[in-house]
């Protein structure tokens, strides 16, 4: 225990029958007995500050001409582990415990130099899995290879204060540090999908335009070309309450922007009750924006949604008359998966194609607070 802590500490222990102690104001010193003033011993104290052949508490002066047995009682010895016979540890001291808990942070150099060389081959594999940005590529293998070392020195130490070989631990290492470059280039790869989705909301190529009917394919470019109510009403009240939000349509009906909404009966999340009154309210231009007071399955709290009908002048019937929807800051969204325009493979990518995918598909559902 005590030549592992020291490796962990990257300081030398001289005394053949050491023993680490961990001392009441977080100091941990490695010798022969908490004030052994033999010179053979380090210390460590809570500032990362390391004190070599420094004898007794170093925050005292050591005892002349005495031994750890003569500070305590004066005529009893201590034991093989440095402990007073007669009054145990000095001061209350104890032992330190085996286990990584010791000096928690700070890895063994052999742990790190196992990690570095691990880390680097984990991070270039897992990483050449997705499709990153030329200007954050370096960022992410930079941050993948970090989270593969942290995760392969704690591995190697932990293995080693188990006892298991340098061999064994580098087994462990090696398994740890895989594990733990795939998961963070997962999530980078989910991250950088989501702003790829957002980016293509702006650049108005969220939607796969040879998806679409001719009424809607035309809507669609009326939309990116023109001006239309929908895009004056989703930035006015993204982030509303329920109560701001009514109020809103409220005074676009006052105000002759909108016909008074319909009602409309639909299934309710978590009944009772079993159903709830939908509110729509349907523009000139095509505009349509729906209210749901409960919610539905994924989102049981109210929302509501803005679309754009494919044909203005037919009525309202459902998602079927919609040509799009249109997320909150006003740009046009696929209403369905299939007008998605997903630039990831689903057979050879498909956790970016389904984080690109479900970033698109959420982005016309919104909520109230």
């Amino acid at each position: 225990m005590a030549q592992h802590l020291a490796n962990k500490l990257g300081v030398n222990v001289m005394a053949p029958s050491a023993t680490a102690w961990i001392h009441p104001d977080g100091r941990v010193t490695i010798g022969r007995s908490p004030t052994d003033d033999s010179g053979a011993w380090n210390s460590f104290d809570p500032g990362n500050r390391f004190q070599e052949g420094t004898p007794g508490n170093a925050n005292q002066q050591p005892v002349a001409d005495a031994d750890a047995s003569s500070v305590d009682s004066g005529n009893s010895v201590d034991t093989a582990d440095g402990v007073n016979a007669d009054t145990g540890p000095p001061g209350g001291l104890e032992p330190a415990p085996d286990g990584p808990a010791v000096a928690a942070g700070v890895a063994s150099p052999e742990a790190t130099a196992a990690a570095r060389e691990l880390a680097g081959g984990a991070a270039a594999q897992n990483v050449k899995k997705f499709v990153f940005d030329a200007s954050e590529s370096d960022a992410v293998k930079q941050r993948v290879r970090e989270r593969a070392q942290d995760a392969a020195e704690q591995a190697y130490d932990a293995a080693i204060v188990a006892g298991k070989t340098p061999k064994q631990a580098r087994k462990d290492a090696n398994k740890a540090a895989t594990q733990a470059a795939r998961a963070e280039a997962e999530a980078e790869a989910q991250r950088a999908a989501q702003d790829m989705a957002q980016q293509a909301i702006a650049n108005g190529g969220a939607i796969d335009a040879s998806t679409l009917d001719a009424d809607a394919s035309a809507q669609l470019a009326n939309y990116q070309s023109g001006s239309f109510d929908a895009q004056r009403i989703a930035p006015a009240v993204a982030g509303m309450s329920d109560a701001d939000f009514q109020a809103f349509m409220a005074n676009e009906v006052s105000t002759g922007a909108v016909p008074a909404p319909q009602s409309r009966n639909i299934s309710a999340p978590n009944p009772p009750p079993a159903q709830q009154a939908m509110q729509i309210w349907e523009y000139p231009d095509g505009t349509v924006v729906r209210y749901k007071p409960l919610g539905d399955a994924m989102r049981p709290n109210p929302t509501y949604a803005i679309e754009v009908k494919g044909n203005p002048t037919l009525p309202d019937s459902g998602l079927g008359s919609a040509a799009f929807k249109v997320d909150s800051s006003g740009g046009a969204v696929p209403k369905k998966p299939d007008d998605v325009a997903n630039p990831f493979s689903p057979a050879n990518n498909r956790i970016q194609h389904d984080a690109f995918l479900e970033y698109l598909m959420s982005a016309g559902h919104l909520s109230l607070s």
